[in-house]
């Protein structure tokens, strides 16, 4: 596994530089080329080109400085939506803004998570975030959401191979949970010590909370700085929107999340 070609859209906002300086950080640490994407927002056609001109020079001198392989992409008017996707489908990862922060497109993560096809690495829009994937929580779920949890695994696998410490945690009903260990999940901690990757294991109870409370909760407590997990969805109805989970985690977040669907 490898992360070599990674997608990056920005914004002329503090959490647009912010996630452009965990994009260089990524792509310098994994010998990756990291191509860049200029969010337009509502704004209008002259001042979204000024806003572009301006992200695409901190880009370049941002990427620059780094010694990094670059590129910076531009669109057409009218054409965001398409290109979002089509250059999201021929990237390893996409990195993009929590939805609600400033300049951003309120529904570009979304969007991502249910159509690019790739791994989305969501940054929160407030805070400074310039390294993650030192340590990293996992979220495991069971049932039907278990496919998409595995992907995300699988998805993360570049980060987790260099990550100091992974923890692969499952949040279960009720007020007590025993403490995991290897039986929790045999199968999957022998595929990761294949690739590497020696995690531990942990449930945690719920004790009431929502699921994502606990998943937010148990990342600082733990001083974690990457929670990767598989984004749920209502149902499989064509156009259903993404679930609780996932909405509340987007809502909320308070550290970088990986999400894949």
């Amino acid at each position: 596994m490898s992360c070599k070609d990674l997608l990056v859209y920005l914004d002329p906002t503090a959490a647009g530089t912010a996630r452009l300086e965990v994009a260089v950080a990524l792509a310098a640490s994994h010998g990756a080329h990291l191509k860049g994407l200029p969010i337009s927002g509502q704004s209008q056609h002259r001042k979204a080109a000024s806003e572009a001109k301006t992200t695409g020079e901190l880009f370049t001198q941002r990427t620059a400085a780094a010694g990094i392989s670059s590129e910076w992409l531009t669109t057409a008017a009218g054409e965001r939506a398409d290109a979002l996707i089509r250059h999201a489908h021929c990237s390893d990862l996409v990195v993009v803004g929590q939805p609600g922060g400033g300049a951003s497109v309120p529904h570009l993560a979304q969007q991502l998570i249910m159509e690019a096809g790739r791994p989305v690495l969501v940054i929160p829009y407030a805070g400074r975030f310039p390294a993650i994937g030192s340590r990293v929580l996992v979220a495991l779920t069971g049932g039907k959401e278990a496919t998409r949890a595995a992907r995300a695994v699988h998805d993360a696998l570049p980060l987790l191979s260099v990550a100091r410490q992974v923890a692969l945690v499952e949040v279960v009903a009720g007020a007590s949970a025993a403490t995991g260990g290897k039986e929790l999940c045999p199968d999957l901690h022998g595929h990761l010590q294949r690739h590497g990757v020696h995690p531990f294991f942990d449930r945690v109870a719920a004790g009431g909370y929502s699921v994502a409370d606990v998943l937010l909760n148990r990342a600082f407590d733990g001083g974690f700085d990457l929670l990767v997990m598989g984004a749920n969805i209502h149902s499989s109805t064509p156009g259903a929107g993404l679930g609780p989970v996932t909405e509340q985690i987007l809502r909320q977040m308070t550290l970088p999340v990986l999400m894949s669907h």
